[in-house]
């Protein structure tokens, strides 16, 4: 689940919430064998350590499954070292999906990360032509710099890299806003079900008075707030889960730095070339290709005692205190999850994954 939050009331808030809600929120493709450092830093073309200086939103050329065009971000950062491949110069363009639509909605996918200027990142990033995430298993391969240490791209701290990656503590919940260019208001009444709503809310204006109004009250950008919740509670005695009531700090910046560089000095070489989009230029998306799932025939042996088990999780009791399960909420003790190595595995339609939140649930 996504939990959003704007910046502005009013008039204008209320123009910009109607736009946001038609917003869309979509889950990726889950990586199960989720990567260590060592598999991201063979895997990537390119590793480097910037701040993000521009950020562009636009929309890919309109197609017969996406008329109006898929919104996606472009995110420029100013480099200030190259741990793994080489640039041309200091500066690295990359193309996400997601971001704000030309109508004013905003497309988020949870999977993918989001950006704002001034973050400071490292980057494991892959080879190839632009596609929808251009980093090594998404934003697995993005590790955030806030205040000397070390956090995953969802903002949860990173404990330690080696020889897992290691997360846990409290996330630090200023990495997940996101600055947005607010809507024109001819784009959003073109919208008709944007237009039906803002009439019924404001039956006294006229169009022409409600433009003035908006222009007027309404901020150049507005900054977006946004969590991103599992949908279910893992117990601390689950496995792979550690319970850590007081989570140790999380690596710094420089003892990560130094990791990775150790292992890329003798990593193979990079793996093909990143080339850069032009955020000027038409683009075009390929759309989504179905997975093949391999089926193995067989029967499942269950026992009686698992039987019952289901069937009481399945009516929503607690086996042991013979209760209703309560409904889902965070867990206040931050957890650790112990990531495990990946298996080879071929990946037909290479799209963003996410790992685990702050309590090593799955998303």
């Amino acid at each position: 689940m996504v939990w959003l939050r704007y910046c502005f009331s009013g008039f204008a808030g209320t123009i910009a919430l109607f736009s946001l809600s038609l917003g869309a929120f979509a889950h990726g493709g889950i990586n199960e064998e989720a990567s260590t450092l060592r598999d991201l830093t063979n895997r990537s073309a390119l590793i480097v350590r910037g701040e993000v200086t521009l950020i562009r939103y636009s929309n890919s050329q309109p197609s017969e499954a996406e008329p109006k065009g898929v919104p996606h971000t472009f995110v420029t950062y100013q480099v200030s070292e190259v741990i793994k491949g080489t640039l041309p110069n200091d500066k690295l363009t990359l193309r996400f999906v997601g971001g704000a639509g030309e109508d004013g909605s905003v497309h988020l996918r949870t999977t993918v990360p989001t950006f704002n200027k001034g973050h400071s990142d490292i980057l494991f990033v892959d080879g190839g032509p632009p596609d929808a995430c251009p980093l090594v298993d998404c934003a697995d391969g993005r590790f955030r710099i806030s205040n000397g240490s070390i956090y995953n791209a969802w903002g949860v701290p990173v404990i330690d890299v080696v020889p897992e990656i290691v997360i846990g503590g409290k996330p630090e919940f200023d990495l997940l806003t996101i600055e947005l260019p607010s809507p024109k208001f001819d784009d959003i009444i073109a919208v008709p079900e944007i237009a039906r709503l803002i009439q019924e809310k404001f039956p006294e204006l006229s169009t022409e008075q409600m433009r003035r109004r908006y222009n007027e009250e309404t901020p150049a950008t507005y900054s977006l707030s946004y969590a991103v919740s599992p949908a279910v509670t893992v117990p601390a005695e689950t496995e792979g889960v550690v319970a850590n009531a007081e989570a140790p700090a999380p690596i710094s910046a420089r003892d990560f730095l130094a990791i990775v560089k150790s292992i890329a000095a003798d990593s193979p070489p990079p793996r093909g070339r990143v080339i850069q989009p032009d955020a000027n230029a038409p683009f075009t998306v390929r759309p989504p290709q179905p997975q093949r799932i391999r089926s193995q025939a067989g029967e499942v042996q269950i026992s009686d005692e698992e039987l019952r088990e289901q069937q009481s999780l399945w009516e929503g009791e607690d086996l042991q205190g013979q209760r209703r399960m309560p409904d889902t909420q965070i867990n206040p003790q931050p957890q650790r999850q112990r990531i495990p190595a990946p298996r080879d595995r071929t990946r037909e339609n290479r799209g963003p994954d996410r790992r685990t939140d702050a309590r090593g649930d799955r998303q």
